[in-house]
C-alpha cells in the first residue's frame, strides 16, 4: 500500500526522526529467488524493482538502492563475498554473493525446509509415545511447540557428512 509507505517516510522517518531524504537514501531489500532463477523470472523481478524504485522516488526519496537480502546479510557480518545459506518455511536456498553482487546464475534451491525439520521431530515423538499417542496429558500442539524447540534450540547444521557422522557417537 503506497499510502502506508507514504505515511511512514513522511511521519516516521523524516518528521519525527529527523532523516533527510536528500541526504539518507533508501535501501530496497530485494529477496527475488524463491524459485529457480530463470529469464521470465528475471524479467519480472527487474519489472518489480523498477516499479518500487519509483514509487519511492515519488515518495521524494531520490536515492534508492536496491540491494538483495543475501548481500546485506554478509555486509551485517562485515563481508562481502560468501555463500548465504536461507533456510526457509517449505525451501532452502543457497546465495551466492561475490564482492557485493549476488550470482544469480549459481543460485540453488531446494525444496527443504524448516517444516521437514519440524515433521521429522513429530514422527520420531510419535514413534517414541505410547500406542503413537501424545505422552502424558499434552496436546497435538504441545507435542508441536516440544518438536519446535528441540529443533531450534539442541539442532545444528553439520559442515559436512563426516561431521555429522562424529557428532552422533
Amino acid at each position: 500500500n503506497l499510502e502506508r509507505l507514504r505515511h511512514f517516510l513522511v511521519e516516521v522517518m523524516y518528521k519525527r526522526q529527523g532523516f533527510h531524504s536528500d541526504k539518507h537514501p533508501v535501501i530496497l531489500c530485494l529477496n527475488n529467488h524463491s524459485r529457480e532463477f530463470d529469464e521470465h523470472y528475471e524479467v519480472s523481478a527487474k519489472a518489480s524493482v523498477s516499479r518500487a524504485k519509483k514509487a519511492l522516488v515519488d515518495l521524494e526519496c531520490p536515492k534508492v538502492i536496491p540491494v538483495h537480502s543475501a548481500v546485506l546479510a554478509l555486509l551485517a557480518h562485515q563481508r562481502d563475498t560468501g555463500v548465504v545459506i536461507d533456510i526457509g518455511l517449505g525451501a532452502t536456498r543457497v546465495l551466492p554473493v561475490v564482492r557485493g553482487q549476488l550470482q544469480e546464475r549459481a543460485v540453488t534451491t531446494q525444496l527443504f525446509g524448516s517444516a521437514n525439520g519440524t515433521n521429522y521431530l513429530l514422527s520420531v515423538l510419535a514413534n517414541v509415545s505410547e500406542g503413537g499417542r501424545p505422552p502424558g496429558d499434552l496436546s497435538g500442539f504441545q507435542i508441536m511447540m516440544v518438536a519446535k524447540v528441540v529443533k531450534e534450540d539442541e539442532g545444528y547444521v553439520a559442515s559436512s557428512s563426516t561431521a555429522f557422522e562424529n557428532a552422533e557417537e
